[in-house]
């Protein structure tokens, strides 16, 4: 039996952003931001506002991962995110 989180047909699970910025109020964004060990376990703390990307709502919350995430579309442009950008293409 498939448990009903898991996606039908094998498709590509839609890639999200956390989204850090929407996280905190901006000026303790502009703080934590200067304290990179913060910024690397920020994954793992709870956010100072309710926000779609909550460590302790994804791991212990009632809601289905596909639920969870249903009404977010998917990161088309990963390498946009990446501090670096995208790889150059040769």
């Amino acid at each position: 039996m498939r448990h009903r989180a898991l996606r039908p047909d094998n498709a590509a699970s839609p890639l999200l952003s956390p989204r850090f910025a929407e996280m905190f109020e901006a000026a303790q964004y502009r703080q934590l931001r200067k304290d990179k060990m913060r910024m690397y376990f920020q994954y793992l703390m709870a956010p100072a506002k309710r926000v779609d990307y909550d460590y302790f709502l994804i791991t212990a919350g009632w809601q289905s991962l596909s639920d969870r995430f249903a009404h977010l579309a998917s990161v088309e442009h990963f390498y946009a995110l990446r501090p670096f950008g995208a790889p150059r293409v040769r």
